[in-house]
């Protein structure tokens, strides 16, 4: 019999194999696919037919996997074809292009370094206060941001997809990636939004937006996608990657994923609710990362409410996630 420290360990090992085989065998269930072309399975649309209804996304419940938890339907100012998703593709292409580990192998992962980094490094990123958060993530490399920022990756593949779905327009858009860190949700951005469409990540971190533009984005089509970085606060005027204030009513959408609702309070929301409503356009959407703990579902559509966006739709990565993504549209001046 082992006892003590090293008993201990051997049932600690022993329940991590049986965790990690367990996750595997469910999450293989749940996602499970044919071989499918996402390319030809995303609806390009016909921009001569303006007055083409607005798609719907087609769900394809299965269980344990994603779900969608729609708010209530809103009809966009103008009528157009939109970026039109099955849940098929969405799972085919965040199993493609997403992190290939399974959630629970990516959590522990993520409690492993955050261990790491409390204490070898004394860096405590799980602050409700945004300069707190602001410092902490600005003492870590990019490689530690990845190894803590994989589970979000994960869920970024998903959420943001499913959001977009039948209400981003088929047409080039002009996007902006809010705290894009490394650039894992940016390339989401880039992958979904249509073909000729520009995005912007705005980062307050030089390191992070230097190691997101080192990378290479592509969009469905498999070209160069049109992406730019920006190191600047998300609480300033929103600037383009040569300095330039974004002009008034300019942006199509707006993203952010696990930032906002962890790291924001009230007052810093409605900054950048104002902010957002200046550059977005009507109709125009806010695709925004929500928090149990700091800033949730009713609180991000009370204070963007205030600045003239309503609430259209919330996206979970999977049934066990506590942290949708809501989506908010543009509706008019407050």
């Amino acid at each position: 019999m082992i006892s003590g420290e090293g008993g201990r360990a051997v049932r600690v090992g022993v329940a991590y194999a049986a965790l990690r085989a367990w996750d595997i065998a469910v999450f293989r269930r749940a996602c499970r696919f044919d071989a499918v072309d996402t390319t030809s399975m995303i609806s390009q649309g016909d921009s001569a037919t303006d007055a083409a209804p607005v798609a719907v996304i087609r769900l394809t419940p299965i269980a344990g996997g994603g779900t969608i938890v729609p708010v209530h339907s809103a009809a966009p100012a103008a009528r157009h074809r939109s970026v039109e998703l099955s849940e098929r593709t969405i799972r085919a292409v965040a199993r493609g292009r997403g992190p290939k580990s399974p959630p629970t192998w990516l959590f522990l992962r993520r409690l492993f370094n955050e261990l790491v980094l409390r204490r070898l490094r004394r860096i405590n990123f799980r602050r409700t206060h945004n300069d707190e958060a602001v410092a902490a993530y600005c003492a870590m490399e990019g490689e530690e941001f990845g190894a803590i920022n994989a589970l979000q990756a994960w869920s970024s593949w998903r959420t943001i997809p499913r959001n977009l779905a039948g209400r981003l327009p088929d047409r080039p858009v002009t996007a902006i990636d809010l705290c894009s860190g490394v650039g894992e949700s940016t390339a989401v951005l880039a992958y979904y939004c249509p073909p000729g469409s520009h995005v912007l990540g705005l980062e307050y971190n030089p390191r992070f937006v230097e190691r997101a533009r080192s990378q290479t984005f592509c969009d469905r089509t498999g070209g160069a996608a049109n992406v730019q970085f920006r190191a600047q606060s998300v609480l300033e005027a929103f600037r383009d990657a040569s300095g330039d204030r974004i002009p008034d009513q300019s942006v199509d959408l707006v993203n952010a994923c696990g930032a906002i609702g962890c790291h924001f309070d009230r007052e810093e929301l409605d900054r950048l609710a104002r902010e957002c409503a200046r550059v977005v356009r009507e109709a125009g959407l806010a695709t925004l990362d929500t928090d149990p703990n700091g800033a949730g579902r009713d609180e991000l559509a009370e204070v963007f409410g205030r600045h003239g966006f309503e609430l259209v739709h919330e996206a979970r990565s999977c049934m066990l996630d506590r942290r949708p993504q809501v989506c908010l549209r543009r509706v008019g001046h407050p």
